[in-house]
């Protein structure tokens, strides 16, 4: 069995059909998988990228598995890679910001639907769920971890007949991350709040201060929700 870090196993972990077919946009080394057919968590999966290179590491770590016949490669950006025929259902986006997953989504076009998808994103969180919410996605899981001192989040999602009524507090913290309250994301939002208090501070010591409305709104919900 392939070892893997916490991260990737969390995501692992949300793939829930065990027949799953899994799609895994910008998967570098194919590490993730790997670790889904080794597991049993999925049947067959597509292993994408932007860059030749990278999918080269992925077919020559696939090939020392055994695995070329249950993880095929493709070479293209975003879901550009992936067919409607594929039958897929479960779509990964991971290792990038939510402000790009937000683009790469923007093409996803008749493949949204039926489909889970799977975000991990390294930063500008709120950007994507404000996206998801915009395209009638509803959040179904939401994890949170810390690996390496780094605290990264793992949104699940499908998309619904309308949107979901998430308010800013959701958009900003993750509405299910936000009623679960762990340590984890008690650590991550104490230290925004301080970063944003301090942000106020400078901005009203400054000689020409400057009242931003959405980070007075920002400070509001994080402290109703620690």
């Amino acid at each position: 069995m392939i070892k893997i870090d916490q991260r990737l196993k969390t995501i692992a972990e949300l793939v829930k059909n065990d027949q799953a077919v899994v799609a895994d946009i910008g998967t570098d080394h194919a590490y993730l998988p790997i670790y889904l057919i080794q597991s049993g968590r999925a049947r067959y999966v597509y292993a994408t990228d932007i860059g030749a290179g990278p999918l080269f590491n992925a077919q020559k770590d696939i090939a020392h598995h055994g695995l070329q016949t249950k993880i095929e490669t493709r070479l293209g950006p975003g879901l550009v890679p992936i067919k409607k025929e594929d039958s897929i259902d479960t779509i990964v986006i991971a290792g990038m910001g939510g402000k790009l997953m937000a683009e790469i989504m923007e093409d996803a076009n008749d493949l949204t639907q039926q489909v889970n998808y799977i975000f991990a994103p390294h930063a500008s969180e709120i950007h994507l769920r404000k996206w998801l919410n915009s395209h009638n996605f509803m959040i179904t899981d939401e994890k949170i971890i810390k690996e390496q001192g780094k605290i990264y989040e793992i949104i699940a999602a499908h998309k619904g007949p309308k949107p979901p009524a998430y308010d800013a507090a959701d958009l900003l913290m993750g509405p299910l991350l936000r009623h679960e309250k762990n340590e984890i994301f008690q650590e991550k939002w104490t230290k925004e709040l301080q970063k944003r208090l301090f942000i106020q501070s400078q901005q009203k010591e400054s000689r020409q201060p400057v009242f931003s409305a959405d980070l007075a709104q920002e400070i509001k919900l994080i402290e109703e929700n620690l």
